[in-house]
């Protein structure tokens, strides 16, 4: 059944409805969560950890909010924008009753505050910001907002059932049996993926013998099963690419791009060497948006 609280928000022991007093969130089984003085909720339990510190740590996170200030994605910010716009446009939104939206994997929240300022113009909204990485959500509470940030597992989103309107990712795999659960009936799944040229001329320097194929299946969310079929309920309703160039004449914003991104972590010393050598960086932007609806009204 859908949830009928205000607050999306379950109680990650329990999955009963949280409630907000003061500072403090709690269930009708005790179990309470503070709101940390930063401003964000941890939901995190430590069962749900595969690391003392999951997700991003500080360098990546310091390196993409440096890199991501200075407005070098805005493009594909604007690429969301439009995609979201569009299909909230198709959604039934004309009681002007409050949307739930979530960004998953939201890193220092660049993208999440950006929309929700663009949607908070013309939809009563509001935006939760979700990632394992708390170093990510301490960044992200940095900038003041409206945006509701919780560290939590993206595996078993702290969402109800059929709570959500809309989620949307960059960059992030997902399982769609997360997505599905908390998405109302014909509620809406966006993402974004790095398509098979996505900083091609970056990567060239530091991998041997890359390959470009693009996939040749729609879907981009990860089966429980790997050896299931897509969901039926997750329709796949729009997919588009974005395309665009990246020049770089900075080291400090090419030395930004590359630790932002896991190509930092896997590559060798001497492709660091290579990098860290670079005073001019012109590579492409190519990006996969795939939009979902839940055709699924249990």
């Amino acid at each position: 059944m859908p949830h009928p609280l205000s607050s999306p928000l379950i109680c990650p022991v329990c999955h009963l409805p949280l409630l907000e007093d003061s500072k403090t969130y709690h269930c009708a089984q005790n179990h309470s969560f503070d709101v940390a003085r930063q401003g964000y909720l941890n939901v995190l339990l430590s069962q749900q950890k595969h690391s003392h510190q999951p997700g991003d740590n500080k360098a990546m996170v310091a390196a993409r909010h440096n890199f991501l200030k200075l407005g070098h994605y805005l493009p594909i910010y604007s690429a969301l924008e439009n995609t979201v716009l569009s299909q909230l446009a198709a959604y039934k939104t004309h009681d002007k009753r409050l949307l739930h939206i979530a960004d998953i994997g939201c890193g220092e929240g660049y993208y999440t505050r950006k929309l929700d300022e663009k949607l908070a113009t013309n939809f009563h909204v509001q935006s939760w910001g979700i990632d394992i990485s708390k170093e990510a959500i301490l960044c992200a509470c940095k900038t003041p907002s409206k945006v509701k940030w919780l560290i939590a597992t993206l595996s078993r989103l702290p969402f109800a059932d059929q709570s959500m309107d809309l989620l949307y990712a960059l960059f992030c795999p997902l399982r769609q049996d997360a997505i599905q659960r908390v998405l109302k009936p014909e509620g809406l799944f966006i993402q974004l993926k790095p398509g098979p040229r996505h900083l091609l001329q970056l990567r060239e320097l530091i991998y041997p013998n890359i390959k470009i194929q693009r996939a040749n299946g729609p879907s981009s969310i990860q089966n429980e099963d790997q050896n299931s079929e897509p969901s039926p309920t997750l329709k796949l309703i729009d997919t588009h690419a974005f395309n665009s160039t990246l020049s770089l004449s900075n080291p400090f914003d090419i030395d930004s791009l590359f630790k932002m991104t896991p190509h930092y972590w896997r590559s060798s010393p001497e492709s660091h060497r290579i990098v860290a050598e670079l005073n001019q960086l012109d590579t492409e932007i190519d990006v996969e948006i795939f939009c979902y609806q839940n055709v699924d009204s249990y």
